[in-house]
């Protein structure tokens, strides 16, 4: 059987899987105490421009464009320095190999490298965004295999 847990809605036109509600995701910017202790924590959003942004990007999750805190938003333009890498894999490893903050992982994701503080949240209360604050996560498998 495959299961799959995504941080969004599925399309389900053809109504071929079988969906099912999993809670919320939350993400914040994180970055390794290494990348920290080289370039030093940024303290505003200003000081944030002049690091390298880490961000998801595939076909199927959705890009983030902003950051939010509360009801400011800010959107990622070209005075950020961004780097897409693809999947959250790909993302957290360069986070941890101290190539700059991550903006869009999962906290759930990065659960065991905050507690073990090989990665530490910063600008608290700032996250990234793709389409709103806090994501819906689905879980779903086939029709077939239901």
């Amino acid at each position: 059987t495959d299961v799959a847990m995504l941080p969004y809605l599925p399309q389900n036109d053809e109504d071929e899987m079988v969906l099912f509600d999993a809670g919320f995701s939350y993400n914040m910017l994180l970055a390794s105490p290494e990348y920290i202790r080289r370039n030093g924590a940024p303290q505003s959003l200003d000081e944030l421009k002049a690091h390298p942004l880490i961000l998801r990007e595939s076909r199927i999750y959705p890009i983030t464009k902003t950051l939010e805190h509360g009801d400011e938003r800010i959107n990622l333009d070209p005075e950020f320095k961004l780097r897409y890498l693809g999947d959250a894999f790909s993302c957290k490893t360069a986070a941890l190999m101290g190539e700059g903050i991550a903006v869009d992982l999962s906290l759930a994701y990065c659960k065991e490298e905050i507690e073990e503080s090989r990665l530490v949240p910063l600008l608290p209360g700032w996250h990234g965004t793709c389409c709103r604050a806090v994501r819906r996560l689905s879980q779903f498998c086939r029709e077939v295999n239901f």
